[in-house]
């Protein structure tokens, strides 16, 4: 990848606390999401995926950097689905923007999906909500939710026909995206992804394990955010080593 080089990113430059755990992971947070965005701006996957969408910030980005790909956002909690999406006039005139209220797992039908508590409109508990349960007691409430595969929601017509790039936040539950995915990832020039570096959620894969995955589908890691003794989740990016040719 001879033509990106991580010293043209433009990106913000914010004041961080070094004594805050989380930022001292920020700012290769901030950097990993430019990349993403050139990767884009370079690469110009035709349909891009927000799985895990939550409030639709990325989906938003997502559409007006790319006004000729197709953004598709796949939001599980009912409540995020209707406040941010159904109730919400933002996406009305994005026309390249699609969302759908459902999972993304490795199998389709419903599913059991734990709801966080959350009281306020911003809590972080909003954006935590996941497949699996979570291992440090935050109450929840289990609902039944729609649940496909990635590539269930697509169909081969449209997987052939199109390139991807993917972004992925599901709290845990990354490797049954993966495993429901194997068309759409064969058609994947990028994607990003968040992982854990200690058991949040119950049974769930970390970040080692996952990474490897991810190469084992024929990915090449770009760069991962992760500070020793910072935080608990950083961002891993991964380019397809079939780029190339996915893009001839």
């Amino acid at each position: 990848m001879n033509e990106l080089q991580v010293d043209d990113v433009v990106h913000e430059q914010t004041t961080l606390d070094p004594s805050v755990p989380f930022q001292k992971m920020r700012g290769r947070d901030d950097l990993l999401r430019d990349i993403f965005d050139q990767l884009c701006l370079i690469c110009c996957p035709s349909l891009i995926c927000d799985i895990g969408a939550f409030n639709g910030d990325e989906s938003y980005r997502f559409a007006h950097l790319m006004p000729e790909s197709t953004v598709f956002a796949f939001e599980a909690s009912p409540q995020n689905y209707q406040q941010f999406y159904v109730d919400s006039a933002r996406f009305a005139s994005v026309p390249n923007f699609h969302v759908s209220h459902r999972a993304i797992t490795d199998y389709d039908g419903e599913i059991a999906f734990n709801v966080l508590d959350a009281d306020e409109a911003n809590d972080w508990q909003r954006g935590a909500n996941s497949i699996l349960q979570r291992t440090d007691g935050v109450t929840s409430k289990s609902v039944t939710v729609p649940c496909s595969t990635l590539d269930a929601s697509f169909g081969g017509n449209v997987i052939d026909r199109n390139t991807f790039a993917l972004w992925i936040d599901v709290e845990g539950a990354l490797d049954k995206v993966l495993a429901g995915a194997q068309k759409v990832l064969s058609k994947t020039l990028f994607l990003r992804a968040e992982v854990e570096w200690k058991e949040c959620w119950v049974g769930q894969k970390l970040a080692s394990e996952l990474k490897e995955m991810i190469g084992a589908y024929g990915f090449s890691l770009v760069g991962d955010s992760h500070v020793p003794q910072a935080y608990d989740q950083s961002d891993v990016l991964f380019i397809n080593n079939n780029i190339k040719h996915l893009l001839s």
